[in-house]
């Protein structure tokens, strides 16, 4: 396995680039500089690298804390020249003395990676070989992902992540100069937004441990408004990162496409407006059945999620299942969602129903859409349906998860610790309690457009607890859309009036296909436009969370034939197997379980925003999926 304070390189398996790379315990040096076991060596090299870092906002260190450092160091080692060096001095030998300096082809790559709060000196991971040629060092060459077990942040603002989400991808698919000024400043400022500091530390501006339950907390917003107002405000000039990127793009078609990008996300924040849309109500007790040109589906009259969902759409030209299979093809998911969207955006016509069944006609003419598959694959089933919201609450025992297996522990335990990564007081003083709560059908509309196109419209609701003295929104909008000219089903789903709350909470949803429906093990994440297993990931990594992209995710079907493909626009983290937002996978990875995207949580306890509205606006918010199905062979 790869230790820590041990380089290692990592090769991309997709390109065959490779990344020097080392882990240190804490994130941080020593203090004031590393202990002779914590300097990073490699088997055969005759320079040792020891770190001395500041600790956040200290700022540089006085003239005899830098006598003091050189002093500690020359110990350890004291016929040694000691030296102030940057990274590059070091990774620059080190490749050069494992044979890696001239390796073009595999365009290596020297990053040094200071992480994690995980390590505490185990092996980082396993299945390695070691690269020997035209070297006189060893190190050892990994290929599995390592992934960011810090990753559950960015689920904080889902409002900043679908702005930053369209914004990158108008990055991807617009035709820019790379020469051009304005590209290179909006591509600057649209760093901002993934940057893993989201607001001020509200262990220093907010510092409120006691104030945890809704009421407590509406009361002190009240009394002490400018003490709320710091953080929040903070966390509004992150999120205004998406706008100044904008600005400099100007008034040229790419900076018109990218505030079209941003109006259309605030359009979308409205709950569907069925009357409008033609649609009548639709009693799912009575075992409705919906079938478009594509796909037929029946929908839980619980839940409303899927308790069947067939593909019956002909067996079409093959195209890349992945858009960077093909560089001058747009993505299949603009491509897919355009119709979708503008499938769902006609006028919707007068609706029939007909035994119950939707645009199902007793005698069927001549399929005119090609010759279907024998036996469509059913995805869901009733005992396991697919396409569930769940909302979960968290206790302040939940954090052992981080405190037993991922924080790092200073010794002596500094006053920030739990700060940092819990929520101090939150059960005793906030009546913080463990749950997954289910949403229940309240109502839901169903409709057809001009074209044939299906619309299903169902609304569902929290338990009242959750919504009173937790953070669940008080409904929760499942739009269903199966235009006639596309071969994808959408989904999005719509949050109405959230609750802010200062306790720990995460929001589902889930896609679980029915097990005798797919080989869960070939579960596929897209991240980076590369395919990763989530089995295939390294010890202590992040094996639960991962950040996808458009091309979310798909999994095959049980006879191979088939995969189920799920596209996300907006939600970008997802957990693989049983939901958690903790950064610890508890026991055995659980493919049977699916993936569940995670919506929003506020596990974290520092710098990313603690409650969500915390702007007029984000009190409804969407959340756009897509489902294809396509043959295995079509990649």
């Amino acid at each position: 396995g790869v230790r820590a304070n041990r380089p290692f390189v990592w090769e991309d398996p997709g390109t065959g680039a490779r990344v020097l790379a080392f882990w240190h315990p804490g994130g941080y040096s020593g203090e004031p500089v590393d202990a002779k076991r914590e300097c990073v060596r490699m088997r055969g090299y005759d320079r040792a690298l020891c770190l001395a870092w500041r600790g956040d906002n200290a700022g540089p260190p006085a003239e005899e804390e830098v006598l003091d450092v050189f002093e500690r160091v020359a110990r350890y080692w004291p016929d040694a020249t000691t030296r102030a060096t940057g990274f590059e001095e070091w990774t620059d030998g080190a490749l050069a003395c494992a044979g890696l300096e001239d390796d073009s082809a595999a365009e290596t790559r020297r990053v040094s990676r200071l992480t994690g709060r995980t390590g505490d000196g185990r092996e980082a991971g396993s299945s390695r070989r070691e690269i020997s040629r035209r070297a006189r060092c060893s190190v050892p060459l990994l290929r599995q992902e390592i992934g960011d077990t810090w990753i559950h942040g960015a689920a904080s603002d889902p409002g900043k992540l679908s702005e930053y989400r369209a914004l990158a991808r108008l990055r991807r698919s617009h035709p820019w100069s790379e020469e051009d000024e304005a590209f290179f400043r909006f591509s600057r400022l649209l760093l901002k937004l993934p940057e893993h500091t989201w607001g001020v530390d509200v262990k220093a501006t907010l510092a409120d441990y006691e104030h945890w339950s809704n009421a407590d907390f509406a009361r002190d917003q009240a009394d002490r408004p400018e003490l709320y107002r710091v953080p929040e405000l903070a966390w509004m000039r992150q999120r205004a990162y998406a706008l100044w990127a904008t600005q400099e793009l100007g008034n040229g078609t790419g900076g018109m496409a990218a505030w079209d990008a941003l109006a259309s996300l605030q359009g979308l924040k409205k709950v569907p407006a069925v009357e409008e849309q033609g649609l009548a109500p639709v009693d799912l007790d009575e075992g409705a059945s919906f079938e478009s040109k594509h796909w037929r589906f029946r929908l839980d009259s619980a839940t409303g999620a899927f308790s069947s969902l067939q593909f019956l759409g002909k067996k079409e030209e093959k195209a890349p299942l992945f858009a960077h299979q093909e560089k001058s093809s747009p993505s299949l998911l603009r491509s897919t969602w355009r119709g979708a969207r503008a499938a769902a955006a006609r006028a919707v016509g007068s609706l029939r129903i007909a035994a119950r069944v939707w645009g199902l006609e007793a005698t069927k003419a001549p399929d005119e859409r090609g010759p279907s598959f024998a036996a469509p694959v059913d995805w869901a089933s009733a005992s396991e349906p697919l396409g569930a919201a769940l909302y979960s609450t968290y206790a302040e025992a939940d954090y052992e998860a981080i405190w037993s297996g991922y924080a790092y522990r200073p010794d002596p335990l500094p006053d920030w610790f739990y700060k940092d990564f819990g929520k101090p007081n939150a059960t005793a003083l906030g009546g913080a309690r463990r749950g997954d709560h289910a949403a229940k059908v309240t109502a839901a509309w169903a409709g057809r457009d001009g074209l044939g196109g299906l619309k299903v419209v169902i609304r569902t609701v929290f338990p009242d607890w959750v919504v009173d003295n937790a953070g669940a929104p008080a409904a929760l909008w499942t739009e269903i859309s199966a235009p006639s000219d596309s071969r994808s089903l959408s989904l999005d789903v719509v949050w109405e009036d959230k609750t802010a709350t200062r306790l720990p909470e995460a929001l589902w949803w889930r896609w679980t296909p029915a097990k005798k429906a797919v080989d869960a093990k070939t579960w596929t994440l897209v991240k980076l436009d590369q395919p990763v297993s989530p089995l295939d990931v390294v010890l202590n990594g992040s094996h639960a969370l991962h950040a996808v992209g458009d091309d979310a995710a798909h999994v095959r079907s049980a006879d191979a034939r088939q995969r189920l493909a799920i596209r996300s626009l907006d939600a970008a983290v997802l957990c693989v197997g049983k939901p958690t937002p903790f950064p610890v996978l508890q026991g055995e990875l659980d493919l049977g379980q699916g993936v569940s995207f995670l919506l929003h949580n506020n596990i974290w306890g520092t710098n990313y925003p603690m409650w969500v509205p915390y702007q007029p606006g984000d009190e409804i918010m969407r959340f756009r999926f897509a489902l294809e199905v396509q043959d295995v062979d079509d990649q």
